[in-house]
């Protein structure tokens, strides 16, 4: 914080935050909007020392960045200049944990002088006072209720997917970090360190008051089977459907993949950046899903995903 007081870098409310559950393309989309600034964001060159990016600065200054596919193996290629969700380990610190339960990661709220320290954070990620902070934290969801009363001016943008697909690629990629995991340790602890629990050895529920007894009945199955995940898919997105902010944007995975021109456009326009994005190249998903949920549940599932797209 120093070194941002004697930068005379100010506190800013209009930062931009892109959240939903795991899956749903917030690193595709955060990675596309950030070269259209003025945007600040932590990257993995911030890594280990997310907490003094900095400090860290002054001695790590890698000259390049050579891409390489993510260990999701899902095609979004990164390098040390590729944003990702580094923020929730000063969540981490500042709370110690204390929202991170035995088998949940529960919504909780942050104190007045906690908000003041995350400003206060931002200011040391932004290089200058035309900066506008932005992060991709699906764990934010379990802060978005009490961010927003600390603030009504932030924009949040949370994404969604059609659920069946959603599910089938959060139970994909449990199955595939839980082998990762037991051939490699550090990958758990690397995993816990930065709370994402969201699949792996490591899971754990997002828990919300209104929507804990879906994140219960989850576990009426067993975390290899796509109910569970789309047990899970409600009780994310039976609490964010009920978010009515001016500020606040839903988008689609689809939309994302059809047109991301645009999606990244409307945007740019809500934060006021004064740029636009030209013609970014589309991707067709045509992954099909094998699996036989239960009818009632996915039933229940698509009603929500009907709301979230009116919303959209």
């Amino acid at each position: 914080v120093q070194a941002a007081d004697k930068s005379g870098i100010e506190q800013k409310n209009n930062f931009v935050i892109i959240t939903g559950l795991a899956r749903a393309g917030t690193t595709s989309l955060l990675n596309k909007i950030v070269p259209l600034g003025p945007f600040a964001s932590l990257n993995y060159a911030n890594m280990p020392f997310v907490l003094a990016p900095r400090t860290w600065a002054r001695v790590y200054r890698p000259k390049e960045s050579n891409l390489q596919e993510r260990s999701h193996g899902d095609g979004v290629m990164v390098g040390l200049d590729s944003n990702e969700a580094l923020e929730e380990v000063f969540f981490k610190a500042i709370m110690q944990d204390s929202f991170i339960d035995e088998h949940c990661v529960q919504e909780h709220e942050l104190t007045t002088e906690q908000y003041q320290q995350y400003l206060d954070y931002q200011r040391v990620v932004r290089k200058s006072n035309d900066d506008v902070y932005i992060a991709k934290n699906n764990n934010f969801l379990l802060r978005y209720r009490s961010v927003r009363a600390h603030n009504p001016h932030f924009t949040a943008i949370i994404l969604f997917r059609e659920p069946l697909h959603h599910a089938a690629s959060l139970l994909e990629k449990h199955l595939q970090y839980i082998e990762m995991q037991h051939d490699d340790s550090f990958v758990l602890e690397y995993m816990n360190w930065l709370a994402h629990h969201e699949f792996g050895q490591g899971h754990k529920a997002f828990c919300f008051d209104e929507t804990h007894d879906w994140a219960q009945k989850a576990e009426h199955w067993p975390a290899d089977h796509i109910n569970h995940w789309l047990a899970l898919w409600i009780a994310v997105y039976s609490y964010a459907v009920e978010i009515d902010d001016v500020n606040t944007h839903f988008i689609s995975y689809g939309e994302i993949c059809s047109e991301p021109t645009e999606v990244v456009n409307r945007i740019l326009r809500s934060c006021a950046s004064g740029r636009e994005a030209q013609n970014l190249k589309p991707h067709r998903n045509e992954r099909s899903v094998n699996h036989d949920p239960d009818a009632e549940l996915l039933a229940q599932a698509e009603r929500i995903y009907v709301r979230l797209l009116r919303k959209s």
